[in-house]
Formats: structure tokens, sequence, C-alpha cells
């Protein structure tokens, strides 16, 4: 399927919005290579006061296996970029050429260097008189200590500001809060009103484990009576276990005295009577459950929407 050139532009169009809109730093790798010797830089474009990506590493390989001695490293530029310890650093927005020496071959490219974004987490702000805020910064995606800022206020008796970024609304009106650094400044206007906030709870819920301990489970079983069939001597009315003990006790044991009648009356004998017993059906065990609690997460002011 072919791709206009309209919708490659708009394509190329919505990311680079998309690049813009989140903050994301773009990354380009460069190659170079000198006979055996290849030179790899995951990143030729650095940011100074970007501290994620102020620096890059070199990677020397020699007939495709990495090398780390003997290696000579210079810049055309040491203003705009240096190299220590294998890795380029930035120093100062601008171009520069590093070039990569070894066993007389040499690599060379060109790093750019530009200036890291500063921004900070509020652009416009409205607090109500006697309130505090402390401001975050950032250079790119980076979030920066508050005290390598230098912030200041248009208005000290409308809005006064610390030295860690942390504002304080005094009176009624309008302050612009700056942020400076070396390389870059970002704005907010502050808005002081005597807007008297309504807090309201905004819920959340969250699931809490618990252990719930099971007894063992028993039911009681009746086990029927064990018995016994015997056969009784009519003659003598001896009581025998089988027929073949009556028969030697008829025949050997009276000398024929009692062979005369047939043994003809049984009965049943219980050895161990009927009783009833407590049978294990299930065995204890621990069980994990989960309750759903409700908590607030925070306030917000239904008038302005700020939270707390």
């Amino acid at each position: 399927m072919k791709t206009s050139r309209k919708n490659l532009s708009f394509i190329f169009v919505l990311s680079l919005i998309l690049t813009l809109f989140v903050g994301i730093v773009p990354v380009q790798a460069a190659t170079a290579k000198s006979g055996k010797v290849v030179v790899t830089v995951p990143n030729i474009t650095l940011y100074v006061g970007d501290s994620q990506n102020n620096s890059t590493p070199i990677t020397v390989k020699y007939n495709d296996k990495k090398v780390t001695d003997g290696i000579k490293y210079s810049t055309s530029n040491k203003k705009i970029a240096t190299v220590k310890k294998g890795k380029i650093v930035a120093s100062k927005k601008g171009t520069a050429t590093i070039s990569v020496k070894y066993k007389n071959k040499t690599c060379r490219f060109k790093v750019t260097v530009k200036n890291a974004a500063l921004h900070l987490n509020q652009k416009t702000l409205s607090l109500q008189k006697g309130t505090p805020y402390t401001f975050k910064a950032y250079a790119n995606n980076t979030q920066l200590k508050a005290t390598s800022v230098k912030w200041t206020t248009s208005n000290k008796k409308i809005v006064s500001v610390s030295k860690n970024g942390t504002i304080k609304a005094l009176k009624n009106g309008k302050a612009v809060i700056t942020a400076k650094t070396s390389f870059g400044t970002a704005k907010c206007t502050v808005t002081v009103s005597a807007h008297q906030h309504t807090w309201v709870d905004h819920m959340a819920t969250k699931e809490v484990a618990r252990t719930v301990y099971h007894d063992a489970v028993y039911e009681t079983v009746t086990i029927p009576a064990v018995t016994k069939l015997q056969i009784q001597c009519v003659s003598c009315g001896q009581w025998f276990d089988s027929l073949d003990e009556l028969e030697w006790h008829q025949v050997v044991d009276t000398n024929g005295k009692c062979s005369g009648i047939d043994g003809s009356l049984t009965r049943d004998v219980v050895i161990t009577p009927a009783h009833t017993e407590k049978k294990l059906v299930k065995e204890a065990y621990d069980e994990t459950v989960y309750d759903t609690q409700t908590y607030v997460d925070y306030q917000y002011c239904s008038g302005c929407g700020q939270r707390k």
C-alpha cells in the first residue's frame, strides 16, 4: 500500500507535536569507521543542564572486539564539549568535532550541544491569600534541585519566593515568578485572590489483605456394633464360635456323648458395641482475603479545582 506525501507530512508533524508535548528528548546515535576501527556514540545531541542527557559514552571496536586502552581522544572546541574517561561531556551550546584515534586510524563525528528546555510544573497558578506553594523545575525531563535555580518574584508584596522555590501568597493581585539557570529561564504567573476554597473530599478505594483462620471441621458418624455368630450344642448347652469347633466337641471332647443331637441354635454375640466417633472432614487452614477500603486520597476546591 502506497503512502502519499500528504499523509507522510501529517505523520511527521503529529510525531513532532507529541514529542514537544510529552517532553521527550530525541536520541541520535552515530557510527564512524576507519579501516578495522569502528567508533559508536549512542547520542550526538547533548543538553546543557540536563544531567541525564549531558554526556554520552564512546565505544571503540577493533576487529569487532571492544578496546579501552591505547585510544586518543580530542575535541575541536573544548568550550563546547570535552572527552573525559571515554565519555563526551557537554559544556556550552554549539557544535564540536570529536576525534578518536586508535592504531593510527582516526574516526571523527560531529556533536551538537543544546541548552535544555527549562520549564516549571505550573505556567499559571491561582492561590488564596496566605497559601504556600512549592514549584518544581525541570531541564527537559530531568527534575532539578530547587536550590540550583535562582528564584525571583516581580512583586514581593503580592507573592514572596524562597531559595527552594516555595512561594507564599501575601496580597491580592498578580506576580510573575521567574526561575533562572545558566541555560534558560521559565516563568509562572501567580494570581492571588480572596477566594474562599470549598474543600471536597475525593474518595478512592484500595484492597487491603488480611488473614482469616479456619478451624478444622469434624462430623459425628455412628459406628455399628461388631458381632460374631455362635452355635450351641443342644445336648450340653455349650456355645461354639464355629461348626468345626462344635463337631470337635461332640465327637472328641465328649467321646461322642453329645454327638447324638446336632446343634441347631445360633446367636449373635456383640464384640464391640455400636458407638459414635468424630471424623475429620476438613483440616484447619489460613486464608488470605481482601477487603475494599474507602479513603480520602486528596481534597479539591469545588470552586477553583485546586488540590491539597
